[in-house]
């Protein structure tokens, strides 16, 4: 079941609507629908109720401030982390504000970076005007997911249906005009598609159904157009301009805006900018913006709205139905199948590997120990070899240069009969030997340790025990000595 999208604005007494249908992958625009306030209710509410009866309850909602109440600026900060961003922008906005930036909620979207951090479109709107505004859908059963500008949203939709080498950043800059029953809003665009500036005149159709604009309401939208390219256009080049909005469906306005700047106006519908209104019908551009801000919930290249839903004011509420998601899910429930069972069948693969070890080992044991089988085949393998190694060592087979019997007669050479020493134990392993004994003085065990060094069958040589208290005054002592590696001829 795929979710439904409902983007509510409200124009005078006129709240307008449009819907969109979206699954995990794709995203289809439904329909779009108006409801107008009747004579004696007090406020939009009841209007609100109506449409959504028409249009049916929503999973996701989007609503749009009027841009009056919301104050504006471009500004460049030295930080590109989120966290430092959202911390910083209100203060940057404080000396723009005429109230306390904490009576406010700000908000911000990234419109391009420079050298020394992020360029950020910030917006701010009062609390007061933020809560009445959510008290009155709220009436309608509604909490909305996003609270935007409708023009930010258009002004970039349309211009991200520009043609391929314009997209590339090599189209002209936009200077987008949306005219509404009570208001008109200037957005600003560069040649790469990013706000330059954004601002809202109290000055709209004000329910005319002729051809044209009052004079009046012409000159404060001209006026408006001049200040804002004079302001914060000089380095570009003269900007196409794009009608929008109820507006754009009335002949004589674009013919009045481009006598009064001087310059070729589009309108939104047209080849090029018709994209965003495709399979809806004919009278569709007074809902342009609404169509806009369902592209922020678009599941591929979402659009990037403002978003005043933030701090005290954060949507707390659901999404609806995730059947959307339950095609994400099963793909990946199966990647994670495909992973547990690549590491199964390599687990039975080693295990296999294992075995297959476990039986040379086994074959080959029986050749070393016999047909006996033993609890630890490897233990008994290691038992047998150092056992083995030990006798070789014995029978002079040991890695060491000579045999036990060459370091005995070494000695025997080495040690005159007359020099009164007795050795008492003799330890031969292939580290050298350990000699225990006893002598009658200290200087014996020193003449001892210096005949065995003359001898050159053993190197380094230390007296690592020498004591008296042996029977008749004698001296013990041990000394270990190493074999020489390199001896003297005929040392051996």
């Amino acid at each position: 079941m795929a979710q439904r999208i409902l983007a509510i604005e409200m124009a005078g007494d006129q709240v307008r609507a449009a819907v969109a249908e979206r699954t995990w992958d794709t995203f289809k625009l439904l329909d779009t629908f108006e409801a107008e306030r009747n004579s004696g209710e007090p406020d939009m509410s009841g209007a609100i109720s109506r449409l959504v009866a028409e249009a049916g309850h929503p999973d996701i909602v989007i609503s749009a401030l009027p841009g009056e109440l919301v104050a504006n600026r471009v500004l460049s900060l030295p930080f590109k982390e989120d966290r430092k961003l959202r911390q910083v922008v209100p203060f940057a906005l404080e000396e723009h504000l005429p109230f306390p930036v904490d009576d406010a909620v700000a908000t911000f979207t990234r419109i391009g970076q420079d050298s020394e951090g992020t360029i950020v479109l910030a917006a701010v709107v009062r609390k007061e005007d933020l809560r009445a505004h959510l008290e009155l859908v709220g009436k309608a059963g509604l909490d909305p997911k996003r609270v935007t500008l409708a023009p930010l949203a258009l002004a970039c939709l349309l211009v991200r249906t520009r043609a391929e080498s314009e997209r590339n950043g090599h189209g002209s800059a936009r200077l987008v005009i949306n005219i509404d029953r009570s208001r008109t809003s200037l957005v600003l665009l560069d040649p790469s598609g990013a706000p330059r500036a954004m601002r809202t005149v109290t000055a709209g159709l004000e329910g005319n159904g002729h051809a044209s604009l009052p004079p009046r309401v012409m000159l404060a939208i001209v006026s408006a157009a001049r200040q804002t390219l004079l302001a914060h256009g000089s380095d570009l080049e003269p900007p196409d301009l794009l009608i929008a909005g109820p507006a754009a469906a009335m002949p004589e306005v674009g013919v009045e805006i481009a006598q009064g700047l001087a310059s070729a106006v589009r309108k939104a519908g047209e080849p090029g900018y018709s994209a965003p209104l495709e399979g809806l019908q004919p009278d569709s551009a007074p809902f342009a913006a609404c169509v806009a801000m369902l592209f922020g919930e678009s599941p591929v290249e979402p659009l990037e709205l403002l978003n005043f839903r933030q701090g005290d004011f954060a949507f707390q509420g659901h999404t609806g139905d995730i059947a959307p998601l339950y095609t994400s899910a099963i793909l990946a429930a199966a990647i994670a199948v495909m992973v547990v069972l690549n590491l199964v069948l390599g687990i039975a693969i080693s295990l296999h590997r294992a075995s297959a070890l476990n039986g040379q080992i086994e074959a080959m044991a029986e050749l070393v120990l016999g047909p006996r089988r033993a609890a630890d085949t490897q233990g008994a393998l290691r038992a047998g070899i150092a056992d083995m190694e030990k006798q070789l060592t014995l029978m002079g087979g040991s890695m060491a240069r000579g045999s036990a019997l060459d370091a005995v007669q070494a000695i025997s050479k080495a040690i005159p009969q007359k020099l009164p020493v007795e050795f008492s134990d003799l330890q031969i392993d292939r580290s050298g030997l350990k000699l225990s004994g006893t002598a009658d003085s200290f200087g014996t065990i020193d003449s001892v340790k210096r005949l065995l060094t003359q001898g050159g069958f053993f190197g380094e040589i230390q007296v690592n025990d020498a004591k008296a208290g042996a029977a008749g005054g004698k001296i013990e002592f041990t000394l270990s000595a190493a074999p020489n590696d390199n001896p003297a001829p005929g040392a051996e």
